[in-house]
């Protein structure tokens, strides 16, 4: 038989070693769960290649011929080989997040079955030869693998694609570049584990594993690979992964998690080293609180703590004093910097359960532009009303990335000709998981966050689309849309617009775009300009909901507006009050006499219609025609009542 090469084995010891030296040597390498795999599978690595290097020896030297101290380092061997990929699975598992506890413990119960399967392959080999056998003929030791073996070999092979699959399924909470290097290397450990199987002489497995915990030592059981270069505090990798493992403890405990909103407009007006500075300080400062807590930079101007069960009591206290100190400014030289800063406490698991929870967190910050203070604090019911609206920013996402939005159509009547002859577009959101959400909710948050140009266009879009498909399905003169003053800030807004309409071949005078009073200064103000070259392409303005809120008759000269659409509440208000009613016909008078068409919304009953009809308005919108209806339901409708001489006796529903 060939002499078999132990120089590989003899590297593998040597890292083996330094890494075990190296574990016991720097303290708090303990702290979690993958600290304490890490150490294991650098004992098992350790044991495995002292044992494999004395079991090689003898196959290689036959005067060495004490049959039971082979069979000892043979099966000591071989038991640390199968634990190798068991191990890393466990490892990989425990770093990548995500709702580790449970998988955990079922990788430590029903995933350590196969294990238990190979340990007993082993030990029925001596009665039954299952994965190998030798034989000493006087001078020589002879060994061979059995079909156990092969099978010890596929099982290994299942927990490396197990880790695999781990890393892939929770690849938000660890580091693209972690990602890469973790399956490289398993797939690394499995190429040398196949290696040997197939050429028995080299022996490469145990150092291409030592060569993989030499990797996880510097990529994540390395200190400085778990702190943020600048402040030194423990990255945002490191904060996810101690929130499984605290999670996964079952015990009571706190995080305080303390988001800048303004940070990204420091970091281009100050620069980075002004603010790195300054970031330094705030470290320095949440540090000082306490030497118990635990201290995280998460990045982009997110800070946290971890606060053990021991302070939990403390947590107000230690809230109040983080947000007096935010209140106070940063000093960059003589600059001062004042952040506008969310401070969110969050109690496991009393408020959160999930890592989810505190991904939205840590993913969001909160909008602070209405508050009038600088520093906001955010418990209880606050906090149920923050995660609410994370929520719905990844809800109106999904429906983005989906395009998962309805558009419904609520019949406007035209007096003149008897008819409904157009219709007012208003966007529907259904979520997978909240259900329905009310425009009213979505459409603040969307303009706070800067999605509402996205939405605006798919709707647009949408618009265009029905009126192309159904251009000989129903007879309509226009569409209304609400318009943000805030699309109007987009850079090339009516170029975008008009290529959408020429792709469906749709006119601008078929859609009317619909400016809430309160908005007509803003618009006036800052965007003329696309307004303008909306008008010159042939697309008309509607002042919407005129007479509520701070209304002023001035707006109406502020743009060139077609029509007017009076909101519900004058015309509620006229079922009750004879001043109110005096109200709405002169100023339906006041409207038609400057030249505008009038519309008027909210019309429920016979009673109104017939009111608002004597006033003299051109248009009615309300449920006493429909409710808004989804496209196929709407031209139905329309064409239903297009065709009779009279109102239909039932409102359409929705």
């Amino acid at each position: 038989m060939s002499q078999i090469n132990i120089y590989f084995d003899f590297a593998a010891f040597t890292i083996d070693l330094l890494l075990v030296f190296g574990i016991f040597w720097k303290k708090g390498k303990f702290r979690f769960l993958h600290n304490r795999l890490y150490s294991a599978m650098v004992i098992n690595g350790l044991i495995g290649s002292t044992a494999e290097i004395l079991f090689c020896d003898f196959l290689n030297n036959p005067s060495l011929n004490n049959v039971w101290v082979f069979y000892t380092f043979s099966y000591t061997f071989h038991v640390c080989h199968i634990f190798v990929p068991y191990l890393l699975a466990a490892y990989v598992t425990s770093l990548s997040g995500g709702d580790n506890t449970r998988k955990i413990k079922l990788l430590f119960t029903a995933g350590f079955i196969p294990v238990l399967a190979c340990l007993v392959l082993y030990a029925l080999n001596p009665f039954y030869n299952l994965v190998f056998t030798f034989s000493y003929d006087g001078t020589t030791l002879l060994y061979a693998r059995q079909l156990g073996m092969d099978i010890i070999y596929v099982i290994g092979t299942g927990y490396g694609i197990y880790a695999i699959i781990m890393a892939f399924m929770n690849h938000k909470l660890i580091m693209p570049s972690s990602i890469v290097v973790y399956i490289v290397l398993i797939v690394i450990g499995l190429g040398a584990a196949f290696t040997q199987l197939f050429i028995r002489e080299l022996r490469i497995d145990l150092f291409a594993n030592s060569l993989i915990y030499m990797c996880f030592l510097l990529v994540t059981e390395n200190e400085e690979a778990s702190l943020n270069p600048v402040t030194r505090l423990y990255n945002r990798e490191t904060y996810l992964r101690d929130i499984v493992s605290y999670k996964g403890g079952k015990t009571q405990f706190q995080t305080i998690i303390i988001c800048m909103e303004n940070y990204s407009y420091y970091s281009s007006t100050i620069g980075v080293e002004a603010l790195h500075d300054v970031l330094r300080q705030i470290a320095h400062f949440l540090k000082s609180l306490n030497k118990n807590f635990i201290c995280y930079d998460c990045s982009r101007g997110v800070f946290a703590l971890i606060i053990s069960h021991d302070e939990v009591m403390n947590m107000p206290k230690i809230a109040d004093r983080i947000a007096s100190r935010f209140k106070e400014p940063f000093y960059v030289e003589e600059t001062s910097i004042y952040f506008m800063t969310a401070i969110t406490a969050v109690e496991f698991p009393k408020d959160f359960s999930a890592l989810s929870d505190i991904q939205m967190i840590i993913n969001n910050k909160p909008d602070m532009s209405s508050d009038t203070q600088n520093v906001k604090l955010i418990f209880g019911e606050d906090l149920l009303d923050a995660k609410h609206e994370i929520k719905i920013r990844n809800a109106l996402q999904y429906a983005i990335e989906h395009d998962s939005f309805e558009i419904n159509y609520q019949p406007i009547y035209n007096t003149k000709e008897k008819k409904i002859l157009s219709a007012e577009a208003l966007v529907r959101l259904n979520d997978p998981k909240m259900g329905s959400i009310s425009p009213g909710v979505f459409i603040p948050i969307a303009e706070k966050i800067g999605l509402i140009n996205v939405i605006s266009e798919i709707i647009f879009r949408k618009i265009c689309q029905f009126l192309d498909m159904h251009r000989k399905d129903i007879e309509l003169n226009n569409i209304d849309v609400n318009f943000s003053t805030i699309q109007c800030l987009q850079v090339r807004l009516a170029e975008r617009y008009k290529n959408l309409a020429e792709q469906y071949n749709i006119p601008f005078s078929k859609i009317f775009l619909e400016v809430q009073q309160s908005d007509v200064f803003r618009v006036a103000d800052f965007s003329h300009s696309n307004m303008q070259e909306l008008y010159r392409g042939g697309m008309s303005f509607i002042m919407d909901n005129f007479g509520t809120g701070y209304s002023n008759f001035s707006d109406l000269f502020l743009w060139n507006f077609k029509a007017i659409k009076i909101d519900r509440s004058i015309l509620w208000n006229a079922d009750y009050s004879s001043r109110s009613q005096t109200v709405l016909n002169y100023t339906i008078k006041m409207l038609k006499e400057l030249g505008y068409s009038v519309c008027i919304e909210g019309v429920e009953t016979e009673d109104q219609k017939k009111k608002v009809e004597d006033c003299g308005v051109d248009f009615i919108q309300g449920f006493f025609f429909s409710q808004p209806l989804n496209g196929d339901d709407f031209i139905k409708y329309v064409n239903d009542y297009n065709s009779k001489s009279e109102i239909p006796s039932e409102p359409a529903k929705a």
